[in-house]
């Protein structure tokens, strides 16, 4: 199994000016190293979480269709853009969507194979199937940029912590992907 990054994710979970704001930073000093705080908060936060926070686009890679279902990593994903297949002659083929659901409203989202149908035969190449799909909030829930700003303030104030701040993680909690 692989998963990349297609698209970079577009939109900000906080702007500079929240930042500043939040921090209560007057001028300009800081603003070309508050970005940096921003986007380790935002890392941090999407990798304590296992979410995309942003719109973005991904790419899964499997060896062949599972039996089950395919669960699709760094949800909130808000659609399937393709499922494509190398098929027995390593002939890339698109999958025609009669023969998928997708399921946007379990956690973790997924496609599964619809019951009167069989998903096809793919060639015994590593990573013959893959599914594009696109996640992340359109605007992120309100824990979360209250969670990067207080990380970017923790920086902004001990700029050797290195830890996402404890009160940080326990706002994100709720919303964390737990992966047994």
């Amino acid at each position: 199994m692989g998963l990349k990054q297609i698209t970079a994710a577009t939109g900000d979970v906080v702007t500079l000016e929240e930042a500043k704001a939040h921090c209560s930073i007057d001028g300009t000093a800081w603003d070309s190293l508050l970005p940096i705080y921003i986007d380790a908060a935002v890392a941090a936060a999407e990798d304590y979480l296992g979410r995309a926070l942003r719109p973005q686009q991904w790419q899964l890679t499997l060896d062949t269709f599972p039996a089950g279902a395919i669960e699709l990593p760094r949800g909130p994903v808000t659609a399937i853009d393709s499922v494509d297949y190398l098929d027995a002659e390593r002939v890339e083929q698109v999958l025609d969507d009669a023969f998928w659901i997708a399921d946007l409203i379990s956690d973790p989202q997924q496609i599964v194979r619809d019951p009167e149908q069989q998903w096809p035969e793919t060639a015994r190449v590593p990573n013959a199937v893959s599914v594009t799909f696109t996640t992340g909030f359109a605007q992120p829930p309100a824990v979360v940029k209250l969670a990067v700003l207080q990380c970017v303030a923790a920086w902004f104030t001990d700029r050797e912590a290195g830890m996402m701040p404890i009160g940080a993680q326990q706002l994100l909690r709720p919303l964390r992907v737990i992966v047994i």
